[in-house]
C-alpha cells in the first residue's frame, strides 16, 4: 500500500509548507488549476490503493458462502473530476467511468435437496470512486508539528444494473437467478463497504507514515537540508492551496545553526502571478 502511494505523497510533500500564523518563514501558493492538471496521475495512486484492498469471505453458515474473494479496478482513470471542499479543507477527486472485476475461488449454496458449488466471475461495468484529501496536522515525538491527511467525501458506488455474472459449477437455473439477486445485494454491499473502509483508513495511514518518517527533515540539493515544521494545517481555498513553512535551511557540511532573525510578514498568494510547481 505504501509503495503505491508515491504520487499522493508527492502532492502532500508539495503542500508540506502549508500554514498561516506566527513563525512562518516562507510562504507560497499552488493554484487549484495547476493541481487539476495532474489529477489523473494522483487518482491512479488512489486506484492502486483500492486494488490492494482485501475483500473478506462472505459466509452465512457452513452451507452458504463465498470464499477467496478478489476485486480489482480494470483500468487507469480518465476524466477525473476535481473539486475543492473548503468546508472540510480538502481537495476532492472522483471518477465515474471505471470498470471492475470480481471473482471468488469457490462458493457453496444449499437449498434442500440440492447443493450448488463452483466459482464465479463478475464484470462490473460502471463503478464510481471518489475521495477527498483533508489537510490537518500531527505532532511528532520530538514535539514538532507536521502535516497529516485525512479522508473525507469517500464514495464507492457500483451500478447494480450494469453487472455481468458468469458461474461455473453444478448449478441450476433457479439458483442462477437467486444468486444474481444475492450478488447485487449482499456482495455488492460488501465490496462497497471494503472500498470505503480501505480509503478511509489507508490514505491517512500512508500519508501520516510518510510525513512522520521524514522526521521533518528534507534534503534539497547539494547537501542542503530543510528543517521544517507546520504549526497549522494547509489552507484550501476556491482558487489556491496556500503554502508556507516555519523552518530553515542548513548545509550538512557545516551543521545546523539556527538563525534568530525576525520573520517578516508575507502573503500566501499573489493573484497577479500563476502559482505552480
Amino acid at each position: 500500500m505504501l509503495a503505491r502511494f508515491t504520487c499522493l505523497s508527492s502532492l502532500a510533500a508539495g503542500l508540506v509548507l502549508a500554514q498561516s500564523g506566527p513563525g512562518v518563514g516562507t510562504t507560497a501558493s499552488l493554484d487549484i488549476a495547476v493541481v487539476d492538471q495532474a489529477k489523473d496521475i494522483y487518482f491512479n495512486d488512489i486506484l492502486d490503493l483500492v486494488r490492494s484492498i482485501q475483500i473478506p469471505d462472505l459466509v452465512q453458515d457452513k452451507n452458504h458462502g463465498l470464499w477467496g474473494n478478489h476485486f480489482t479496478i480494470d483500468q487507469d482513470a480518465n476524466n477525473v473530476s476535481f473539486t475543492v471542499d473548503t468546508a472540510n479543507n480538502a481537495i476532492v477527486m472522483r471518477a465515474d467511468d471505471l470498470s471492475a472485476s470480481f471473482y471468488c475461488d469457490s462458493f457453496r449454496y444449499e437449498t434442500w435437496p440440492l447443493i450448488a458449488t463452483g466459482r464465479l466471475e463478475v464484470d462490473m461495468k460502471t463503478v464510481s470512486i471518489g475521495v477527498g484529501l483533508q489537510f490537518d496536522t500531527q505532532v511528532l515525538p520530538d514535539g514538532r508539528i507536521v502535516p497529516s491527511i485525512n479522508s473525507v467525501d469517500v464514495l464507492a458506488d457500483i451500478n447494480r444494473n450494469d453487472i455481468s455474472i458468469e458461474i461455473w459449477g453444478n448449478i441450476w437455473s433457479t439458483f442462477a437467478s437467486a444468486f444474481e439477486i444475492f450478488f447485487k445485494g449482499a456482495v455488492v454491499d460488501l465490496i462497497q463497504e471494503a472500498i470505503t473502509a480501505g480509503l478511509q483508513q489507508g490514505i491517512p495511514y500512508a500519508a501520516d507514515k510518510f510525513f512522520s518518517s521524514s522526521e521533518a527533515q528534507t534534503e534539497t540539493i547539494n547537501g542542503w537540508m530543510l528543517d521544517w515544521a507546520t504549526p497549522e494545517p494547509a489552507i484550501v481555498t476556491d482558487t489556491a492551496l496556500e503554502v508556507g513553512i516555519a523552518g530553515f535551511m542548513w548545509d550538512k557540511k557545516v551543521g545546523e545553526v539556527l538563525d534568530t532573525s525576525p520573520i517578516p510578514s508575507m502573503p500566501f498568494h499573489d493573484s497577479a502571478y500563476p502559482a505552480g510547481f
